[in-house]
């Protein structure tokens, strides 16, 4: 299934990502480079979503990675503390933030961090895709755009999705986050055609949820 960016569409979204990022930098710029600068409660709850990842894989050893909203490139430095050698993955992050990709290579010089937005991202096929809480800020036409998320990440992983999201069954919500239950997540994937094993991942933290999608073969 093709979902195009039409210029209606295109315009509209450019401009709410650009609000977006306005509202992470600036956070950024008040808090520094800590996690609750990327609107994550603590650095705990942060290695917890990324552990449960890091569970999914029997090996992360000589998989290509693509961490779609890599922030400052934390979950490649999870990976790192976990034992892997840089050059046993193929690391690549991704953000619509340039402030965000400039503090990761600063953070970790070498490192594959690109200035770019998901949906107009032209690079290769990866074994897995990882994208961690980027999809929780509320678009507008959040359906029209999760969806084209949801698509883009299926095309660009030869294997594996993964995808920590907020959970609809969360007692505390925020109205500037959107809230995923896992009907509306699998609707999504029998309507754009994604193919392979999808399962739901929860338990880990109260309000998150896990969405896996294994690619068959």
């Amino acid at each position: 299934m093709t979902l195009l960016l039409g210029d209606s569409w295109k315009g509209g979204y450019c401009e709410q990502q650009g609000r977006c990022i306005d509202r992470y930098e600036q956070r950024f710029q008040r808090l520094g480079c800590r996690p609750e600068a990327l609107f994550w409660s603590s650095e705990k709850t942060q290695m917890q979503r990324y552990m449960v990842i890091y569970q999914q894989l029997q090996t992360w050893k000589g998989c290509s990675i693509l961490d779609v909203g890599c922030g400052f490139a934390d979950f490649y430095d999870f990976l790192l503390r976990k034992g892997l050698d840089p050059m046993q993955i193929m690391y690549v992050g991704i953000d619509a933030s340039a402030m965000m990709c400039q503090t990761a290579l600063n953070a970790y010089p070498g490192v594959r961090v690109l200035h770019e937005d998901l949906l107009f991202y032209e690079g290769p096929m990866v074994d897995v895709v990882v994208m961690v809480g980027a999809m929780n800020y509320v678009f507008e036409d959040h359906e029209s755009y999760l969806k084209r998320m949801l698509l883009r990440m299926w095309q660009l992983s030869k294997q594996w999705m993964l995808l920590s999201l907020l959970s609809a069954s969360s007692s505390n919500k925020e109205r500037i986050f959107y809230y995923y239950t896992q009907e509306e997540l699998r609707s999504y994937v029998d309507e754009l055609g994604l193919e392979g094993e999808l399962r739901f991942v929860t338990g880990y933290l109260d309000n998150d949820v896990l969405m896996v999608i294994e690619k068959s073969g």
